[in-house]
């Protein structure tokens, strides 16, 4: 199909603390954030009866997580698609409101406020879904479909991440005894993830105007449970009375 090159220039990107002020949180070593920031001129798109996609894709996935398979194979696709409901009202896409936390504790309950924001007011409705693959491990064409970036990115429709199953899916990203949930109407997540490890989660708003759904914005990101008991610390001090 036809393509078109954005010419994004460099990220703005800057490292994420992971430390989440808990003085009983055992930090991961091998746990290491960065945040980039895109942005492209404007550009005019003819309104289409089909869908535009904006897409991103680099192989290849942390080879420690803990619930998909072959991780260190896998890649991801990050993309944005403009329906056609959306471009005839010059839709703008609902942003989420913040970054999820980086570091989770083991077997103590938890909730993260995940909800987006919509500059014209529309329905959001939030759930669980699976993060995408994209590019692969073909080093000697990195720019081809398979390659570790992509160039250009590959088309449509996108192959689901696998996960491990039966203990790990889409719905329950952090094993089924964890008893993860996400608020349909707030985005709220909460929980009490009952293993150490690391994991991939996928969330998506879907928005909706009068009934019809203009879009799905998809959020892939990884959450990393550790060990989170106390240090005890002996603080003894003489006594005064003789």
């Amino acid at each position: 199909g036809d393509f078109m090159r954005f010419q994004a220039g460099f990220p703005q990107v800057e490292f994420i603390d992971p430390d989440p002020g808990n003085p009983c949180v055992i930090i991961p070593n091998n746990v290491c954030v960065q945040r980039g920031v895109y942005t492209f001129p404007v550009v005019d798109l003819p309104v289409s009866d089909q869908s535009y996609f904006i897409v991103y894709q680099r192989c290849c996935r942390n080879n420690t997580i803990t619930n998909i398979v072959a991780p260190e194979s896998s890649g991801a696709t990050y993309f944005m698609e403009l329906t056609p409901e959306a471009q005839s009202v010059c839709n703008n896409s609902p942003t989420y409101n913040g970054f999820p936390p980086i570091i989770l504790c083991a077997n103590e309950p938890f909730e993260y406020d995940h909800s987006a924001s919509d500059a014209e007011g529309d329905q959001l409705v939030y759930e669980f879904c699976s993060p995408f693959l994209g590019g692969g491990l073909n080093f000697d064409q990195p720019t081809s479909f398979n390659g570790v970036a992509p160039n250009p990115d590959a088309p449509p429709p996108y192959d689901p991440v696998t996960f491990v199953a039966p203990f790990y899916s889409a719905l329950d990203p952090l094993g089924i005894d964890a008893d993860i949930n996400i608020d349909v109407n707030t985005g709220l997540i909460t929980g009490t993830p009952n293993a150490q490890g690391q994991f991939v989660v996928g969330v998506c708003v879907k928005e909706y105007r009068n009934g019809q759904l203009l879009s799905i914005v998809r959020r892939d990101f990884q959450f990393n449970v550790t060990n989170c008991d106390p240090t005890v610390v002996a603080d003894i001090r003489e006594d005064d009375i003789i």
